[in-house]
């Protein structure tokens, strides 16, 4: 899994959209993990 850097946002909003689709957002909080991912931009 790889972390998108903040290069990755400054760019054109639609592409920068396009390339979200299907990614995964995740979150380590303690002993827990939580993970989305996105279908709809």
């Amino acid at each position: 899994m790889k972390i998108l850097n903040r290069c990755f946002y400054e760019r054109e909003t639609v592409l920068v959209a396009k390339e979200l689709l299907d990614k995964l957002l995740v979150r380590r909080n303690n002993n827990q993990i939580i993970i989305g991912k996105i279908v709809e931009v």
